[in-house]
Parts: structure tokens; sequence; C-alpha cells
């Protein structure tokens, strides 16, 4: 049951809850008027989402190790190794995104988007330039459909 709500969950963000927030209907749900990019409101919701998303990551990777030692103590039964150790690498790729990588983000968002920085000045921001080939037009317009 873990594995398939941890699964779910991965699937269900990366597919269904990420793009839907950059997409042209959430833009016509916000309603962002100028100078205020789009991005920068559907960045803050998907910064929301992705927090939530690793806490439910870290929860069912507890759950999973939890489960792991409990078949060790009430039935004697040792994990494989390779099996165990791709648990706690999810485990530990979870804890670097939710403690390290997400407080990066929420601090990055603001500098990247402040429409009253020069442009020089956020794109100094670490993260702060375009992916090459992409533009936040692109997504708007739905490349990530």
């Amino acid at each position: 049951m873990n594995a398939a709500v941890w699964l779910g969950a991965a699937i269900f963000f990366t597919f269904g809850a990420g793009p839907a927030v950059f997409s042209r209907d959430m833009e016509n749900v916000l309603q962002v008027k100028p100078p205020v990019p789009f991005i920068y409101f559907a960045g803050g919701i998907a910064q929301v989402l992705v927090a939530r998303y690793f806490r439910l990551q870290l929860v069912c990777g507890i759950i999973a190790l939890l489960h792991v030692l409990a078949e060790r103590l009430y039935f004697g039964k040792s994990p494989e190794k390779g099996w165990l150790g791709l648990l706690i690498a999810l485990v530990c790729i979870t804890l670097i995104g939710d403690f390290w990588l997400q407080p990066r983000l929420n601090q990055l968002h603001p500098t990247r988007y402040n429409v009253s920085a020069s442009r020089e000045g956020r794109e100094a921001a670490p993260g702060g330039r375009e992916i090459p080939g992409l533009t936040n037009a692109d997504c708007r317009q739905g490349y990530w459909r």
C-alpha cells in the first residue's frame, strides 16, 4: 500500500499537478496583469506543491524503513542489500530535496522574478538564466502538455 501511494504521488505530481500549474488554464484562472509575469505566481504555487510533495515522499520513505525494520524484528527476515540500499538512497534524496533544495528555491524565487530589479540583477541570481531553447512563453503556451 505504501509503495502504491509513493509511486502514485510521484506519477501524479510529475505528469498531472506539475504541468497543470504552468498551463494556459492556470494563467486564465489567475488572470495576472503586467508588470508581474504569470510565471512568478505559477512558480510560487509550484513551490507550495513541491514542499508538500517532498513531505509526502519523506513520510512514505519513513514508513518503508519502519516496515523493513518491523520485518527484521518480528520475522527475522533480512532485507536484500540492493533493495535496502535503494530505499536508503531514495530517503536521502528526499531529505536533500526537502531540507536543502526547497529552502534554496524559496529564497531564489523572489530574486529571480523581482520586477523592480534590473534584468542584469535578475539574471545574476543563481538559476536566473533561461533554459536554452525554452522561454517562459513556451511554458505558458502549453509546451508542457
